[in-house]
């Protein structure tokens, strides 16, 4: 026996020991009148009354442990999701199987356990059924989310008492796009159910053939080749030969595509499109279903092409002309696309610049812009050596802002673009230099530059055959250090060296610098390329290489060449109802009080037009754009100036349909393993069920058994103490009462 007051125990004392001498004192001073052996009597009735108070004051009783007769109850989850229809288990369907084993737990639970049994497919649907109730249910459930049916019966548990663990009877093919496997077991393990799932169906043969564009928005230049690529993925039960259309949008085949690919595996796909004018123009690549795909909804797959009508204007930089930087001008000039003017250092004092034209002239002053806005009139500056010879103070700093505050691009050529110190323009490039070098090493493609689009996209994926095929490049540092923010786009291995073993050396890295975007080529005689080819298929790669990398940053930076504007989104598909931020920023510091407008549309149709807000920086707008069909949408922003009529800016926005119960029916044993293994339980067939369960109940007795869960039992909240206390109080009133004192 002890005590467990719900004060602390010294302030208690204090307020007892005063309490009891208070009115103890009142007693006595009270029947003073009284005989004296009736004064002690109603002393010692008033007495007893204040001490059996003081009692429940201190709470005494003691620390039991619970008792273990009562029932364990488990929570018994059917999936009624529409592949639960799915008829392979040995003639039945899987529902019927999952109710046939239901009915069999509540036949053998009888008086030993309790069992709540419900179906789930998107939430869990009712709670405390019987086996036959449920059987009766059909299985069409639109989407299966089990950590959603999970967390309903665990916080409708807690409620009524936690059950002891959870029964889960499904195929354990997840539609819900919030799937998380661990965190649905974690949320059951902090309610102590853990999971015992039994999984239902057999594994039986995907055929399937997909394919997709690489890029939803592919940017070209009006009356110019552009390269459309693409990607077939096959799971099939042997070698398959895929055709693949490029349909516009009137729905006629553009051109045609055959790729062979393995069983299971993936494989490129690309064609060329010469836009006639400038503006947005639909295509969708397309391979025909076959007989027995298993989904025919990823056989299609929409993207747009934009076709700009301005020229990238291009500013080279050459304080020390060499053959790259010779041969890199010479090429510029001759692609359609760009406007170049060239600037060379010939001499200590003498200086050479080519214009736009082909109109050359000496100077006898260095010729650069002095100023931000002089270097608005370009959207590239590429340097190539020497650029210490045309750099000032003033200069570097306005470089800065161009490419910072006005979104323009600048492109290190060949490496570091100085000797010595670099007086600011260090600060823009995408990496520190260490020391000189002339490794020889293969260009690679990285991922990375996949990802954004250079390689696979504009230029060949880095699984094609063409760059092992080029000759070896000599790298200009071997030693960098990647700033923040910096991609490694392409890196280079030592020649001889094999791939497990070399250090690779980033040789193409590119950075974004506010609102604009900086690239190192970090490689010496890329004109070699030209000159030494090892095959004819590499012949022209030094020219479609710049040609490409210098588009690329043209329009991977914020701002396409010509636009004052631009639009971007948060992410580029997204299911139903999922917000998604849609941004847009001007060139400059500052946007003042326009205010442009952005409209949805999918198709022809106008789906909405959003409301803009004012962003986070003076130069930006902002909103939230929540979509619920699915589709390929178009976000397009519309300046108030009106200053891109016919070339509007735009985002596309792929609005994804949730997967459907019937495109992939095979059951998810490691989904069901993940998480189970987070709640605690596993997964079991049906026969191992029963010894789990007396596994999970034995345990619980012995959790409850370990003194972790003892209750508080108080001594006081007893009748016959009641009693007494009313018995004392009403002898104490009557003697006052029979003596004349109440």
């Amino acid at each position: 026996m002890t005590v467990n007051p719900l004060l602390p125990m010294e302030h208690l004392i204090v307020l007892l020991a005063a309490f009891l001498a208070g009115g103890l004192l009142l007693a006595w001073r009270s029947s003073d009148r009284l005989p004296q052996r009736l004064r002690l009597m109603a002393f010692a009735c008033r007495g007893v009354a204040l001490l059996a108070l003081a009692v429940i004051a201190l709470n005494v009783g003691e620390w039991r442990k619970p008792e273990a007769d009562v029932k364990p109850r488990w929570s018994v989850m059917l999936d009624r999701s529409a592949s639960m229809a799915t008829a392979d288990m040995d003639g039945e369907s899987r529902w019927s199987a999952a109710c046939r084993l239901a009915a069999q737990l509540e036949k053998e639970a009888g008086e030993r356990r309790d069992l709540d049994i419900l179906a789930f497919s998107d939430n869990a649907e009712g709670s405390r059924l019987t086996a036959q109730a449920v059987a009766a249910a059909v299985p069409d459930g639109r989407a299966t989310e089990v950590g959603r049916s999970l967390e309903a019966v665990t916080g409708a548990g807690a409620a009524g008492g936690k059950p002891v663990g959870i029964i889960l009877l499904t195929d354990g093919r997840q539609t819900s796009r919030e799937a998380d496997p661990v965190q649905a077991g974690l949320r059951a393990r902090a309610q102590d159910a853990p999971v015992l799932a039994v999984p239902f169906g057999k594994v039986r043969e995907v055929r399937d053939i997909s394919v997709k564009a690489v890029r939803r928005l592919v940017i070209g230049f009006a009356g110019q080749p552009v390269r459309l690529q693409g990607e077939v993925a096959s799971r099939w039960s042997g070698e398959v030969h895929v055709t693949v259309q490029l349909v516009d949008s009137a729905g006629a085949v553009v051109a045609t595509n055959d790729v062979r690919l393995p069983a299971v595996g993936r494989g490129p796909v690309s064609f060329t499109v010469t836009p006639e004018r400038p503006g947005y123009a639909s295509y969708k690549l397309r391979a025909a279903p076959w007989e027995g795909e298993s989904d025919v909804r990823n056989n299609e797959s929409p993207f747009e092409v934009s076709a700009l009508d301005k020229k990238i204007r291009v500013l080279l930089a050459e304080g020390v002309p060499y053959w790259d930087s010779k041969f890199l001008g010479q090429h510029l000039r001759k692609q359609p696309n760009m406007e170049v003017t060239s600037v060379y250092r010939t001499a200590p004092d003498r200086f050479f610049m080519t214009a736009p034209d082909g109109t050359s002239q000496p100077e006898t002053r260095v010729i650069f812009p002095n100023s931000a806005e002089e270097l608005g009139a370009y959207d590239l500056v590429v340097f190539g050596k020497g650029a210490e010879y045309f750099m000032t103070p003033e200069r570097v700093a306005a470089l800065k802002t161009f490419v910072a505050d006005q979104g323009g691009c600048v492109v290190f050529a060949r490496g570091r673009p100085y000797a010595g110190e670099g007086g600011g323009l260090e600060d823009l490039e995408p990496v520190a230099w260490a020391g000189d070098s002339s490794v020889d090493c293969r260009l690679t493609p990285r991922g990375e530059g996949e990802d954004a689009g250079l390689f696979a996209g504009l230029l060949p994926g880095r699984d094609e055959a063409v760059w092992s095929r080029l000759p070896l490049v000599k790298c200009s540092q071997t030693s960098v250090e990647l700033k923040s923010f910096a991609q490694v786009l392409a890196d280079g291995r030592r020649s001889g060296a094999s791939a497990s073993a070399a250090q690779a050396i980033p040789l193409l890295v590119s950075r974004r610098f506010g609102k604009g975007l900086t690239v190192v080529m970090n490689v010496d005689g890329l004109w070699q390329w030209s000159f030494f080819p090892s095959s004819k298929e590499a012949a022209g790669m030094y020219e479609e290489l710049w040609a490409q990398l210098l588009l690329w940053a043209g329009t991977y930076a914020e701002f396409l060449p010509g636009h004052q504007y631009a639009i971007h989104l948060g992410v580029s598909a997204v299911p139903p109802n999922m917000p998604v931020r849609v941004q847009v920023r001007r060139r400059g510091a500052a946007a003042g009080q326009e205010m442009p407008k952005v409209r949805v549309t999918r198709g022809a149709e106008t789906v909405q037009e959003l409301a803009l807000t004012a962003g986070d920086r003076a130069d930006s707008w902002e909103s939230v754009l929540t979509l619920a069909d699915p589709g390929l949408y178009r976000v397009t922003l519309h300046t108030p100036a009106n200053d891109a009529k016919g070339r509007e800016l735009g985002a596309l926005l792929q609005v994804s349909a949730p997967p459907g119960e019937r495109d992939d029916v095979n059951p998810d044993v490691e989904y069901l393993e993940k998480l189970t293994a987070a709640s605690g339980g596993r997964v079991l067939t049906a026969e191992q069920l029963a010894g789990a369960m007396a596994q999970r109940e034995q345990a619980r007795c012995r959790q409850s058994d370990g003194g972790s869960n003892k209750v508080w039992e108080p001594l006081w909240d007893r009748g016959w103490l009641l009693v007494a206390v009313m018995a004392a109080l009403a002898a104490n009133w009557m003697l006052r009462r029979r003596n004349g004192l109440a």
